[in-house]
């Protein structure tokens, strides 16, 4: 009993730093993966293919089924599910892996040194607007970090959010994290104004 109570703090330790690094986020079959869709004990319906440009999975027997968008445990019960209604499977157990992901790239335009295009990390590592202005070898003397722009394609509407970088660079930003980056983003650096 002693030797539990001695290492309950260190327990609590460990606990609370997993905790503060809180959970990974969840990734989405994108266009382009590469995926292995494992049938068990249905051989002939397993498969290792690229999602089209669409996001949508061709397998043998099966409709097309678009799985962009989904997680693979999402993507797992959609095809299950399918298997089921198209009469396929009275109980299929599916597993979807990504073998290879696509890649993700931003954009970066205006007054950096290294204006254009710029791949994600691929292990959905987050990627900030100081993370690219960085890559692209920071700003030029003409510009404005206080008016950048992030312009950001969501389920076909573009949007602007207009980001004060100065208050990241400077520390001057509190709490406030610097907006993370998606794929198909274009960062506007724009010039300043004399």
């Amino acid at each position: 009993m002693h030797t539990i109570m001695r290492l309950f703090p260190i327990f609590l330790f460990c606990m609370g730093v997993s905790v503060a690094a809180g959970p990974k986020a969840l990734y989405h079959l994108r266009p382009g993966d590469q995926v292995r869709i494992t049938v068990f004990q249905e051989e002939d319906m397993s498969i290792t293919t690229r999602l089209d440009n669409e996001g949508v999975v061709d397998m043998p027997l099966l409709k097309p089924a678009k799985i962009a968008g989904l997680s693979t445990e999402d993507a797992q019960q959609l095809l299950e599910r399918r298997m089921v209604q198209e009469q396929l499977l009275r109980h299929p157990k599916v597993l979807v892996q990504v073998l290879e992901f696509a890649p993700q790239e931003v954009s970066i335009l205006g007054e950096v040194r290294t204006p254009g295009k710029f791949t994600l990390p691929d292990d959905n590592t987050p990627f900030t607007i100081i993370d690219l202005i960085a890559k692209a070898g920071g700003f030029t003397d003409l510009s404005n970090a206080k008016h950048v722009r992030i312009t950001r394609t969501e389920d076909g509407v573009a949007k602007t959010i207009i980001v004060d970088t100065t208050k990241f660079i400077q520390g001057k930003n509190g709490k406030e994290t610097p907006p993370l980056l998606q794929d198909g983003d274009i960062v506007n650096i724009p010039q300043t104004t004399f």
